[in-house]
């Protein structure tokens, strides 16, 4: 669809003279001048402008800024109006929100079968949180038939992009065996490609392979290094076998009462591996109590 031009004033209100023809895709592009410093309301006019002309870019926009009631009042009704106009369009974006818009129920009654359908198509564009999605339907048979390769072909489009969440489920996939060949190499590999952009559970499962030496070399010491950093973003797991480590001195210098505070924040989170760990350590009645977060 080609947009329309329009005509908008210029900012001096009393130079009647001065006008500035802008086109929709300018006007969408003002739209995310203003939403990126924080103008949402302001944003949502030239977003709304620029929707209404049919730039599909734009109405994507205002679809984000009623899910989220940025700029204007929070509407699940309006935001699923919105995604599927654009995505109407083909605009892959939107077509992955619509999507999400149908599998949690938001804006119209929950369907796995057309979040599916909208997820197929943002990924047969190419977009990678489509891909991911699209991968985790199939390892559940979530909206379709269950089947690992087909998961698994959709994990590696999206994780070959760089995606992290993609990344971390082709680790899975490779150290379970599930669509795929078992590799602990592959996937440690894979781990190691979304530990290194933070992702929590991927750390926490590299810390795993090298505690067990499992595709790598086996070195408590880097188990430890990467179960702290995945204890620090509130992993269970990496908190709990941190207690192991420090419990039992692999990796760090035997310490009981480190030990202790990561097996009460774990046991906390109601982790049962944790809390029998916190009853059973060999520490003095006089310090047993769970160390808050530091």
């Amino acid at each position: 669809m080609v947009a329309m031009a329009i005509t908008v004033p210029l900012a001096r209100a009393n130079d009647v003279d001065s006008v500035q023809v802008l086109s929709a895709a300018e006007m969408c592009q003002k739209g995310n001048d203003l939403y990126n410093n924080r103008n949402y309301k302001e944003a949502v006019e030239w977003y709304r402008q620029a929707a209404e002309q049919g730039s599909a870019a734009a109405q994507c926009n205002l679809g984000s800024c009623y899910l989220h009631g940025r700029g204007v009042e929070q509407s699940d009704r309006q935001s699923f109006y919105w995604y599927s106009k654009s995505a109407e369009q083909g605009f892959a974006a939107a077509q992955y929100l619509l999507g999400v818009c149908y599998y949690d129920g938001r804006g119209v009654d929950a369907n796995f079968t057309e979040a599916v359908a909208w997820y197929r198509r943002a990924a047969d564009q190419g977009l990678a949180e489509a891909q991911y999605n699209l991968g985790v339907c199939y390892t559940k048979g979530i909206g379709g038939t269950k089947s690992y390769t087909e998961a698994v072909a959709w994990f590696r489009r999206a994780a070959d992009q760089g995606f992290a969440p993609a990344q971390y489920y082709l680790g899975v996939a490779y150290y379970e065996g599930q669509g795929i060949a078992k590799s602990y190499k592959q996937a440690a590999e894979w781990f190691r490609r979304a530990a290194d952009q933070g992702h929590p559970q991927a750390q926490s499962d590299l810390g795993y392979c090298y505690y067990k030496g499992r595709g790598v070399t086996q070195s408590y010491k880097h188990a430890v290094e990467w179960f702290l950093r995945a204890a620090e973003q509130y992993d269970v797991y990496a908190q709990y076998y941190l207690g192991v480590c420090y419990q039992y001195g692999r990796g760090v210098r035997k310490n009981n009462e480190e030990a202790y505070m990561w097996y009460c924040i774990a046991a906390a989170q109601g982790f049962e591996p944790a809390q029998e760990a916190v009853e059973n350590i060999d520490m003095p009645m006089a310090r047993r109590h769970c160390h808050r977060r530091r």
